[in-house]
């Protein structure tokens, strides 16, 4: 084995140790299984999170590389499942490429309606028939493996038969329904004010966040969303505002007069603003050796220069950062770094004063998949989503937050009897029934994900679903929708949705160092407190398309220039719900061509809102306010916990990760949160497992 590679994959693990025996092992792995060494990577992470807590310091030794092989094989397995012989109007591996090279997603959703017209109505002979599939991609992985591992046929090989346990309701069979996996409260919880809560309800949006696909048409100046679009201009554009933004809250936080061009040669120590980027090789995985400062055209050109970070004892950097950095270049070539400043988080709502009081409540919050990849066929029919309304049915929270994906193409993919319904047949028949039921006894809010078979939309950012797609999915006029992502205000509290996995794609990017292995931070606080910082709800780039289909395009169209507001009267357009008001009252509302819909208005539009204060512009995935609660599912580990800002207003924010309801063939989690009515008193949270 060439030393270079050897030296390449241990390097691609940092900071996780890999010595050169394992580093053969891993290369091998990835030619068996095609896989990249950025998949095994990922695979890695993903591991340190389930079942060590995030602990980089983990060796990847002899023990540990079984788990990751073990995880490698289950992958492998999921999909040989519903794998089959080729078909004619496949599509061709160049058309793939193409697609990537574009930013395109290569989540097609046609492509359901062809797997359908291709499978008989005889159940039976599809059952054989996927076996048959499945078995000659086990005979087929098995000869490759012994072309490439001949010297150690049994390593690779142990766990490779498929699973034959179909029959098995691991669901049913499972021990922990009810544990309270995470909890979380702050010191001074009064537990008398979280023993009932408030009857009233309000919901708005947040000012100057994204509404979603505005539907009024008598707005002259909306326009409508251009989805599947994207540019590098708009990219540019783009990253180009986000950087320039960051860089004016640094100036005014740190009362910072110049900000330098870092190109340019000095002998002290001056401020720069730029964005981390990795070497043209790759740009998605940094390395010590390969971090560059690229800088706006405002402020340097908008070139880029090589950073040394060699005088930071510690540091948590990934592409597309926005960094303040203290330093000088003496050569011109190069930055030699001495201090990383932290960028404040955004504004507080509260410190806005805009309303007069706030109303205790209780969320639940809970992120799809909502049924086990084998649910049809043990016939439990979405029984997480049953159960969990079952538990809302008994003790009804006053708001109910679901985010999708609510159909998901791996579940339809997993079972061949699905196939013959249609994605709005398996909503309709399954989840709507179960919804309608949530929403007679408490608010409940969906949050599009683009992963949905049932969203039109597969791009992120995302409308909400409109009111004619609810009806046409069979969900009553109770049911509100908001867009992804969203920030609301609910009874006075601001709360954050993302369905982006941003927590994967960091901890996939991050390049981090530290001489005392970070103690004074987990990494998965410090990966969240990533998201604050940035004022982004997804701040890595380049993007990874399999993560978050990103279209800049749709980023810049719906970007909006902040918009002053001077009383809670201002928020008027922006309410979305409140209890006082009947359902009957909005619908008779929605129905006058001569009203707007109070929670689809554009703040721009209204002339309640004062133009002349316009000051910068915010794109759909920037964080506007710091939340109070910021809800960002994910497929690491669940988790709950509070980060504080390092500036001197100590903002504060419950970061929660409520995992997901079904995870694989068992039941997940949801998260149960219970706020008081004290603005002094932090919001608490309890994530059980369903």
């Amino acid at each position: 084995m060439p030393a270079a590679d050897l030296t390449s994959i241990v390097q691609s693990f940092l900071p996780t140790k890999v010595s050169p025996q394992i580093a053969e092992k891993l290369i091998n792995l990835s030619n068996v299984y095609d896989l990249s060494i950025n998949e095994l990577v990922s695979k890695w992470q993903a591991i340190l999170f389930s079942q060590f807590k995030g602990d980089s310091k983990v060796e990847l030794d002899e023990k540990n590389f079984s788990l990751l092989q073990q995880k490698v094989v289950d992958s492998w397995q999921k999909s040989s499942l519903i794998s089959s012989t080729p078909k004619a109007n496949s599509t061709p591996v160049s058309e793939s490429k193409r697609k990537k090279k574009l930013g395109i997603s290569s989540f097609d959703k046609t492509n359901i309606f062809k797997i359908k017209s291709e499978f008989t109505l005889n159940t039976q002979n599809q059952s054989n028939q996927s076996s048959q599939s499945s078995q000659s991609a086990y005979n087929t992985l098995q000869k490759r493996i012994e072309e490439n591992n001949s010297s150690h046929p049994s390593q690779l090989t142990s766990h490779l038969k498929p699973n034959t346990d179909h029959g098995v309701n691991l669901y049913k069979e499972r021990k922990n329904s009810g544990n309270i996996e995470v909890s979380v409260s702050p010191d001074n919880a009064d537990s008398s004010s979280l023993a009932s809560f408030s009857d009233e309800l309000s919901i708005y949006f947040a000012p100057n966040s994204f509404y979603g696909n505005l539907e009024s048409k008598n707005i002259s100046n909306t326009n409508s969303f251009r989805y599947m679009v994207d540019s590098l201009s708009d990219r540019t554009e783009l990253l180009e505002s986000n950087t320039d933004n960051l860089a004016q809250a640094v100036k005014s936080f740190y009362g910072i007069n110049i900000l330098n061009n870092p190109r340019y040669t000095t002998t002290e120590d001056v401020y720069v603003v730029g964005r981390i980027v990795g070497s043209p090789d790759n740009s998605y995985k940094l390395s010590q050796s390969s971090v560059e400062l690229a800088t706006s055209r405002r402020l340097g050109t908008g070139n880029s220069v090589s950073l040394d970070l060699s005088l930071l004892e510690s540091y948590s950097l990934f592409p597309g950062q926005v960094v303040c950095l203290l330093g000088k270049n003496l050569t011109g070539a190069e930055f030699k770094v001495s201090k990383i400043l932290s960028i404040p988080f955004p504004d507080s709502f509260a410190d806005q004063n805009l309303l007069n009081k706030t109303d205790s409540f209780d969320m639940i919050s809970a992120c799809g998949p909502f049924t086990t990849i084998d649910s049809i066929s043990v016939n439990s029919h979405f029984e997480p989503l049953a159960d969990l309304a079952i538990k809302i049915l008994d003790a009804p929270p006053k708001l109910v937050v679901l985010s999708g994906p609510f159909v998901g193409e791996q579940i339809v993919q997993y079972d061949v009897k699905l196939v013959h319904l249609t994605p709005d047949e398996i909503f309709t028949n399954y989840i709507t029934p179960l919804l309608n039921k949530i929403a007679s006894v408490s608010k409940l809010i969906l949050v599009p994900s683009f992963d949905d078979m049932v969203n039109p939309i597969i791009n992120f950012p995302s409308p909400e679903f409109s009111r004619l797609r609810m009806k046409e999915l069979g969900l009553n006029n109770q049911v509100i929708s908001v867009p992804n992502p969203c920030q609301i205000i609910v009874n006075g509290r601001l709360i954050s949705i993302s369905t982006a996995d941003s927590l994967v794609a960091l901890s996939g990017s991050e390049l981090g160092y530290s001489t005392t292995n970070f103690n004074d931070k987990p990494r998965m606080e410090r990966l969240a407190y990533h998201l604050l910082e940035q004022q982004n709800f997804f701040p890595v780039d380049p993007v990874p398309i399999q993560i978050a289909p990103i279209s800049h395009t749709v980023l810049i169209n719906e970007s909006r220039n902040t918009s002053y507001f001077r009383s809670f009267e201002d928020l008027g357009p922006l309410e979305i719900y409140r209890s006082s008001i009947s359902i009957e009252e909005d619908i008779d509302k929605s129905k006058d061509p001569k009203s707007i819909d109070t929670h689809r208005v554009d703040p721009e539009a209204d002339q309640l809102h004062n133009t002349s204060t316009i000051d910068r512009l915010v794109s759909p995935i920037q964080m506007v306010y710091t939340p109070d609660i910021f809800i960002s599912p994910s497929q690491l580990k669940n988790c709950a916990f509070y980060i504080t800002s390092m500036d001197g207003k100590q903002k504060k924010c419950l970061f929660t990760n409520p995992g997901k309801l079904a995870f694989g063939k068992t039941g997940g989690t949801y998260s149960h949160f219970k706020i008081s009515d004290s603005p002094d008193i932090l919001p608490s949270v309890e994530i059980i497992r369903i």
